[in-house]
Parts: C-alpha cells; structure tokens; sequence
C-alpha cells in the first residue's frame, strides 16, 4: 500500500535531497578529504570534512 505524501512533505523532502548533495560536494572539496576518506570511511570523511569546513566558517566570520 502506497502511501500518500501531500505537496508540502514531498517539497520538503526534495529540498533535504538537494542540501545534502550541495554539502556532500562542498565536503569533497576539502584539501583533507582524500585522507579522511581512507582513514575513517565516507560518510565519517564527509561528516568530518563538513564540520571543519563550518567551524572554519564561523572562526572567519568572528574576525
């Protein structure tokens, strides 16, 4: 049985989808994740490369 989704979740979903491609593309991008990759697995390496790209980020933005 199929369930419905209305027009707001399934908006909501495919903007989720959209983001986490936007971040997993930003994450690829860090000079470190190559190694991190090989070190910890791809969704760590990405989740890692994520949080140090943000915490750069707001460091920067404090100056």
């Amino acid at each position: 049985m199929k369930k419905e989704l209305n027009h707001a979740d399934y908006i909501s979903k495919e903007l989720a989808k959209k983001y986490n491609k936007e971040q997993h593309e930003k994450a690829k991008t860090h000079p470190k994740f190559e190694h991190l990759k090989s070190e910890l697995g791809k969704k760590q390496a990405i989740d890692t490369a994520l949080h140090d790209l943000n915490i750069g980020n707001s460091e920067r933005s404090m100056k």
